[in-house]
């Protein structure tokens, strides 16, 4: 009788177990809902599938549609082993020498001197890292701090993250009319590919 009781106790507890992971799965998609700016569906560390072109270097990957255009001359710089950068724009219809909307993405083999000062841009690095107190979003794959604000009258919205067994930092930085759906659209198909290598950053 005492086996039988014990059973049926480990059941009800699995069960309300479940019960509460499933209401704080549904709690954590809300926070997540619109991360990247207008976006409807929460951010993904899969890139998701699109229109566009393949833009492709050894540490990103990202599919843009017709309307983002680049200059591989102007926009570009790759160096192997090292880094890969690309700006992508969205001339103004009427004034196609200014931009809409520009996105740059980056990523750099470096150490973490220049993540670690762009967190002391957004708040108390201690503070950020340690408490949490400002939150992730994962762009490619990535988990990083956002920073948004206006330069020069123009809105900018910054993601600035960490791949430390890479030893790599990324950084996306959107100017212009970073509410614009288009700008998540493209972030959602952008995805790094930065390999292990067991790098461990100084404290």
């Amino acid at each position: 009788m005492k086996k039988l009781l014990s059973i049926l106790l480990a059941a009800m507890l699995l069960l309300s177990l479940a019960a509460c992971g499933g209401k704080d799965d549904g709690d954590a998609a809300d926070k997540l809902q619109g991360a990247l700016g207008g976006v409807s569906e929460p951010a993904s560390s899969a890139p998701t599938q699109a229109d566009g072109t393949l833009l492709e270097t050894e540490f990103w990957s990202v599919t843009y549609p017709e309307d983002w255009v680049y200059s591989e001359e102007d926009d570009m710089g790759i160096s192997e082993g090292y880094y890969a950068y690309v700006t992508l724009h969205i001339p103004q219809e009427d004034d196609p020498e200014s931009d809409t909307l520009s996105v740059r993405i980056d990523a750099t083999l470096e150490g973490p001197a220049s993540y670690r000062d762009n967190l002391y841009s957004i708040g108390d690095m201690r503070d950020i890292v340690e408490n949490g107190t400002v939150p992730t979003e994962n762009v490619g794959g990535v988990d990083c701090y956002m920073k948004e604000g206006e330069s020069w009258g123009s809105a900018y919205r910054s993601w600035y993250g960490r791949v430390e067994g890479a030893g790599a930092t990324v950084y996306v930085q959107a100017e212009g009319a970073v509410d614009d759906p288009r700008l998540g659209q493209l972030l959602n198909t952008l995805q790094f590919n930065l390999t292990d290598t067991g790098n461990i950053d100084p404290p």
